[in-house]
């Protein structure tokens, strides 16, 4: 399964995440992965975007990490704001 390791915002989870996406409420939106696992908190929706952005370049960019499975998968930690 593809997928990207994600460390929250919070910093208290690390989520392999296959599905990541924003809610917007308004006053702030939450970055979400997979089953509405909430992984970061931003003041705008834009700001939100921009965090998404981020993590689609870093999948882009090809920076990878190598488990010892000989599996690859991408990292990536959640900026505070």
């Amino acid at each position: 399964m593809n997928g990207i390791w994600i460390r929250s915002q919070d910093k208290k989870r690390l989520i392999f995440a296959t599905n990541v996406y924003i809610d917007d409420y308004g006053n702030f939106t939450l970055v979400k992965a997979n089953s509405h696992i909430r992984i970061g908190e931003y003041p705008t929706k834009e700001r939100a975007l921009q965090v998404l952005d981020e993590i689609h370049a870093r999948i882009a960019s090809g920076t990878i990490e190598a488990l010892e499975t000989g599996t690859w998968h991408i990292v990536y930690i959640m900026p505070e704001s």
